[in-house]
């Protein structure tokens, strides 16, 4: 038999209460020192719509960097005959920073991909779905499978 977690009496039915923020399993007595909660099992069609709001919200489109922004970049930058060094003083950038965006090895930040946007007027940012890029296999790697093995072999084929 249940156990009123205010008073400590058993009964047979408890009710659910908020008393003082803090949700418990009260008796008839008890009840009236919170406030009762009526506590809902979901149903299948509850269960439904939450599974749809969740898809709803992993296809959410964010925004994304066009690829070969890098490049378009560099050709922007050469058209104007700037060095990297001037247009990384007149985006307030450092010159690695506008290097490596321009060279593709690191990724472009959406701020950054902004600056660009204003400064040379081109378009860099687009609504998309993140793509993760696929992982590279260490042959070292401690923590490689089989599996990453069949994956990779796979993937060097196609």
């Amino acid at each position: 038999m249940p156990q009123c977690e205010m008073c400590g009496k058993r009964q047979e039915k408890l009710k659910k209460a908020i008393v003082e923020g803090t949700l418990l399993s009260v008796c008839d007595l008890c009840i009236e020192y919170g406030n009762a909660v009526v506590v809902e099992k979901p149903t299948i069609e509850t269960k439904k719509i939450v599974q749809k709001e969740i898809e709803r919200e992993e296809e959410k489109e964010i925004e994304v960097i066009i690829p070969g922004a890098g490049e378009l970049i560099k050709k922007e930058r050469e058209r104007r005959k700037l060095k990297q060094e001037d247009l990384a003083k007149m985006l307030a950038e450092k010159t690695s920073t506008i290097s490596a965006a321009e060279a593709g090895r690191a990724n472009i930040p959406i701020q950054l991909a902004r600056k660009f946007e204003q400064f040379f007027h081109i378009k860099l940012v687009t609504q998309g779905t993140q793509v993760e890029p696929p992982k590279k296999v260490k042959m070292t790697d401690p923590d490689l499978t089989i599996g990453d093995l069949i994956k990779y072999k796979g993937k060097k084929k196609g």
